[in-house]
C-alpha cells in the first residue's frame, strides 16, 4: 500500500495519539480533506509521515513527533504536493490552503518538512533537530495549482546536525513564504552563520 492510513474526502475529522511505526510505506496521507486536526502523534521509522493534498484546506497538525520518519528522497511530512485532475474536491483553486503544522518536534530522518505548492499555511512553534539533509523544502509540484504563496514560518527552532545545515526548493516569488523569529543553531559547529540556501 502506498500508506498505512489514508482519508480521502473527510470533513470534521480529528485523529489523536496514534502511532505509526516501522513502516516501509507513507503512514498517513489526506486528500481532498477539511476541518480536521491530527494532534499528539507518533511517527516514527516510516517511508514518510505522509502528505495533504488534492485541495484539503483547515487542517491542524500539532503537538505530534516525527522520530526518523522519511527515508531517502522523502521528508517527515509534505504540505501540498501533486495529484491527478480525478481527486480534487470540484471548485478546487489551490492544491492546499490553509494548513497549520504547530509545536511537532521533527527529529532524524533524511528530511524535514515540505511546503509544496501551499496557499496561506503556517509553520509555527516547531523544533526540527538534526534532519539527514535538507530541513526545509519549498517546491512548486502541482500542476494544477504550482503557486507556492502567503506562507508563514514563524518561531521555530531549527537545530541543524552537520548534514541538515541546509533549505532547497525551487525558485519562488518574493511572497511564497515569510520567516520571522526563528531560531537557527547548530549542534555541531560553534561558530554557525545560518542554513545554506540555494537557488
Amino acid at each position: 500500500a502506498n500508506s498505512a492510513l489514508k482519508f480521502a474526502g473527510v470533513d470534521s475529522f480529528a485523529v489523536r495519539r496514534c502511532v505509526f511505526r516501522n513502516l516501509a510505506a507513507g503512514a498517513f496521507d489526506l486528500n481532498t480533506c477539511h476541518q480536521g486536526v491530527i494532534a499528539e502523534c507518533r511517527f516514527e521509522n516510516c517511508l514518510t509521515g505522509g502528505h495533504i493534498k488534492g485541495g484539503a484546506s483547515f487542517i491542524t497538525m500539532e503537538r505530534n513527533l516525527f522520530l526518523n520518519a522519511s527515508r531517502d528522497g522523502w521528508v517527515a511530512f509534505e504540505l501540498g504536493g501533486d495529484t491527478s485532475p480525478e481527486f480534487y474536491c470540484p471548485g478546487s483553486t489551490t492544491e492546499v490552503n490553509d494548513l497549520k503544522f504547530h509545536s511537532n518536534i521533527v527529529a532524524g530522518g533524511y528530511r524535514g518538512l515540505a511546503l509544496s505548492s501551499a496557499v496561506h499555511c503556517d509553520v509555527a512553534s516547531n523544533t526540527f533537530y538534526e534532519c539527514g539533509q535538507a530541513t526545509m523544502r519549498f517546491l512548486t509540484t502541482s500542476t494544477h495549482f504550482p503557486a507556492l504563496t502567503g506562507n508563514t514560518v514563524r518561531n521555530n527552532i531549527f537545530a541543524f546536525g552537520a548534514a541538515s545545515q541546509y533549505m532547497n526548493g525551487s525558485q519562488q516569488s518574493a511572497g511564497a513564504v515569510s520567516f520571522e523569529g526563528n531560531i537557527y543553531c547548530s549542534t555541531t559547529s560553534a561558530a554557525f552563520n545560518g542554513p545554506y540556501w540555494d537557488s
